[in-house]
């Protein structure tokens, strides 16, 4: 799940902070991010959240001054229907596939090419976000699957397509 915001302009900014809350009045920070402290420049900032909650969530922006004063931002609500028990996203994606698994089960995630050659694997603790890295990958269509206890239990096609 990726977040990003824009600056017009930005005076004495020391950093942001990206929170997140499943109910839109208790917030964790998931996210420093520094600022560029004075800038007349259009910035853009991205960060991403690796590990997103299925349903709704709320996120919102805190930007800090370097004398501590503090602005935030209104919450934006975003909804996410994992629908499974596993999610695996972005979808196009070009540098990372991130596997979600909502099963207290660990689980094996393959990435197959267009021709049935398994080109990576990555073994996960049940709990954990895979994190397969594809930004070497030419672009095309990859098939990503999902094995517990030696069964596929999901396989997604997944499309690789770099900026």
């Amino acid at each position: 799940m990726n977040v990003s915001w824009t600056t017009a302009s930005e005076i004495n900014n020391d950093y942001f902070t990206v929170e997140r809350s499943v109910n839109g009045n208790e917030w964790e920070i998931i996210q420093r991010v520094i600022g560029a402290g004075n800038s007349t420049n259009y910035l853009s900032y991205q960060f991403r959240d690796v590990n997103p909650r299925n349903g709704i969530s709320f996120y919102r922006l805190r930007q800090t001054d370097y004398d501590g004063i503090e602005k935030v931002f209104p919450p934006q609500q975003v909804k996410l229907n994992f629908g499974e028990k596993y999610a695996i996203y972005p979808n196009p994606a070009s540098d990372y596939v991130y596997v979600k698994s909502t099963e207290e089960i660990d689980f094996r995630v393959s990435c197959f090419n267009s021709i049935g050659q398994k080109i990576a694997v990555n073994d996960i603790v049940a709990g954990q976000t895979s994190i397969l890295t594809i930004s070497d990958l030419p672009d095309g269509v990859y098939f990503i699957s999902i094995e517990q206890y030696g069964l596929i239990v999901k396989t997604e096609a997944v499309l690789v397509q770099h900026r």
